[in-house]
């Protein structure tokens, strides 16, 4: 092996070495080490960010529940917004794409306060079970950037999403007297098609039963009714007209 100090002589390069990894003088270099290679990753984090959704978990499955608005557009002219609770089971591909069921348990209402042409159906009150499975496809699919906090994680997983179930209904009419001799054909009772459609985004929130194991839902849902019956009557006999109802939601997920 080579000399590794030639300009001095072997019990001066012995002195050196041994003065140089004496205990008190290596801690005092390990500590400068260890705050230099700090301040490196402290200041280099800011030119080489990396994507937001490094370390999480960004498949598997997500167990939600929430609530959220109804609102029903169908015959009536007033539709009030009623709450309604929403279970979720679905399956995370990655941040951008997933499948799942959905749950709703709500109330549906229509109320005519029309002066000029009333129904004979006053209100429809439809206090209605839904299921469905739904896709949904984010925003990350076709635009793969780079977020850097999460609000651009949040804009990242912006997604679009449709499905398909059925909703059971359960219908109760009020009725206005003063009309007379008007067809309807009534079904108040029974399963009734939709197909749902959604657009939302989703939040992960730290450090609730662990790091990245929860994640919140906003969501906006239109959904279809494919019945002549959307608030459980038709007006006349030959109506097809359908209806559909949107539902503004909030819903928590835990991730496994």
């Amino acid at each position: 092996m080579p000399y590794p100090f030639p300009h001095y002589p072997r019990s001066v390069a012995r002195k050196i070495v041994l003065r140089f990894f004496k205990p008190k003088t290596f801690n005092w270099i390990l500590i400068f080490a260890v705050l230099a290679s700090a301040g490196i990753l402290s200041t280099s984090s800011a030119y080489c960010q990396i994507d937001d959704s490094y370390g999480k978990s960004t498949s598997g499955l997500r167990l939600g529940a929430g609530g959220g608005l109804t609102q029903l557009a169908t015959h009536y002219n007033q539709n009030p917004s009623i709450g309604c609770f929403i279970g979720t089971l679905d399956y995370e591909f990655s941040r951008y794409f997933s499948a799942g069921i959905e749950g709703q348990i709500g109330t549906l209402q229509g109320i005519d306060n029309n002066s000029s042409s009333r129904l004979y159906f006053h209100s429809s009150t439809n206090d209605y079970k839904s299921i469905n499975f739904n896709l949904r496809f984010g925003l990350g699919l076709v635009n793969d950037f780079y977020p850097e906090n999460k609000f651009q994680d949040a804009v990242k997983r912006l997604y679009i999403g449709i499905g398909a179930g059925v909703m059971k209904s359960n219908i109760a009419f009020t009725y206005d007297t003063s009309i007379t001799d008007v067809y309807y054909d009534v079904k108040p009772y029974g399963y009734v098609p939709i197909v749902p459609l959604n657009i939302g985004t989703f939040i992960d929130i730290g450090n609730i039963f662990g790091y990245d194991k929860v994640e919140i839902n906003p969501n906006i849902q239109f959904t279809y009714i494919a019945s002549p019956y959307p608030d459980g009557f038709k007006s006349s006999a030959d109506s097809d007209l359908k209806g559909f109802y949107s539902l503004l939601s909030l819903t928590a997920k835990l991730k496994f």
